[in-house]
């Protein structure tokens, strides 16, 4: 590859411009949605936790069966490669997104069974610089949540410890939130009726003073919300994982989202209503300032920087 000034993408066996990097039309990880990915991003070009991400996607392609020709070796060491030319074109001050995916490769319904066994499993990894303008306003604004009722998918029928990309219930579950309180984002119920998660966030509770998150086995174990509790435990407030109910959350003295792009946004909104004061909670900026002190950078400033 020639034009090693732009951002590169690894895809099945080739480093290529980003701008160049194509998934057969064919790829079960589009036509059937069969994917799993980690997302991962850097703090002052450091890629963050690629040890955990990378354990849960192994995680995820045992419980898919998925078997790409790369072992986790190869994988991190492809992922260091991009992280590494990718971070040299952007500013110092800035910060990419990471993405590992492995699909299940070229359906066998179109190319035959023998090419898509020779083919394997399509795997890929890019990055992206960081949309701070998607989140800037909303570590101090927070975020409203809304429930629809669209559920989350049963833990039989999808393990909840797969990172899946087949999105089509989130879709939907978001359009309906939006249709409750726009700019709402939905948090689904399980067929319970308890709280489970975003499409891209856990979420975690001040309650009676207990910091509480969904019950593992209920949820995508975040590895930001393993971040929280690491933090939480650190500050004397050990995260408690229980069944939460939307009543209950609606009596919440304050909430909050963890993921890897934002780390942690306050929950302000919840149906409608403001959730504890209606502004980020003294708990939301102890633990986003623990989070500052550990990856030696003020996330808010940099979300809103100019």
């Amino acid at each position: 590859m020639s034009r090693m000034n732009e951002p590169v993408a690894w895809l099945n066996g080739a480093l290529v411009p980003v701008a160049e990097a194509r998934l057969h039309v064919f790829d079960l990880g589009i036509v059937g949605g069969v994917s799993v990915a980690e997302m991962l991003r850097t703090f002052r070009h450091q890629l963050f936790r690629v040890e955990e991400h990378l354990e849960r996607l192994q995680q995820s392609l045992i419980l898919t069966g998925l078997r790409p020709k790369l072992n986790a070796e190869e994988i991190a060491s492809r992922l260091d490669e991009v992280a590494e030319h990718n971070t040299a074109l952007i500013a110092a001050e800035d910060d990419l997104g990471a993405i590992v995916f492995v699909t299940a490769g070229l359906n066998p319904t179109y190319v035959g069974r023998d090419a898509a066994q020779s083919a394997g499993c399509s795997v890929g990894i890019h990055t992206f610089p960081l949309p701070y303008r998607q989140w800037a306003a909303k570590y101090d604004e927070g975020v409203a949540l809304a429930v629809p009722e669209v559920r989350a998918i049963p833990t039989d029928v999808v393990d909840p410890r797969i990172k899946s990309r087949s999105r089509i219930h989130w879709h939907l579950a978001d359009q309906a939130a939006k249709q409750l309180e726009p700019g709402a984002m939905a948090i689904l119920t399980d067929h319970q009726g308890q709280l489970t998660e975003t499409a891209a966030s856990n979420l975690i509770a001040v309650i009676d003073g207990e910091l509480v998150s969904p019950p593992v086995g209920s949820v995508l174990e975040g590895v930001s919300l393993g971040v929280v509790s690491e933090l939480a435990q650190q500050n004397g407030r050990p995260l408690q994982r229980r069944a939460i109910t939307p009543q209950e959350f609606a009596t919440a003295d304050e909430a909050f989202l963890s993921s890897t792009p934002s780390c942690l946004l306050p929950v302000t909104r919840f149906q409608g209503q403001p959730l504890g004061t209606g502004q980020p909670g003294p708990m939301y900026r102890q633990l986003l300032s623990a989070w500052n002190q550990l990856v030696g950078l003020d996330i808010r400033a940099q979300m809103q920087r100019p």
